[in-house]
């Protein structure tokens, strides 16, 4: 999953450190990634990617098990931006 810097930094996340992804439909563990082209105060993890259905302890980074069964008002399809997601650093 990907997150600006400075929300990293907040959060006191590092680049390569795994964090829970937690929304009201699941959680999955994800390598964190921070990059400046991801707006501040969002997280960005990929779609389509791995194992369907996904458990928490898959490797591949797919985030349909994250998402909120909400649809668009307008198109009535899925919506994929409007999930609220908590992370949290990986205690070992």
């Amino acid at each position: 999953m990907e997150l600006h810097p400075k929300d990293a930094e907040r959060l006191g996340i590092r680049d390569g450190e795994t964090v829970w992804v937690e929304s009201s439909a699941g959680r999955r563990r994800l390598c964190a990634v921070t990059h400046p082209g991801v707006r501040p105060g969002t997280v960005s993890v990929p779609l389509g990617h791995g194992p369907w259905p996904a458990t928490v302890d898959d490797e591949a980074p797919g985030g349909y098990a994250l998402l909120a069964n909400r649809s668009d008002p307008l198109a009535g399809i899925l919506a994929l931006q409007g999930t609220r997601v908590r992370l949290r650093k990986e205690t070992v």
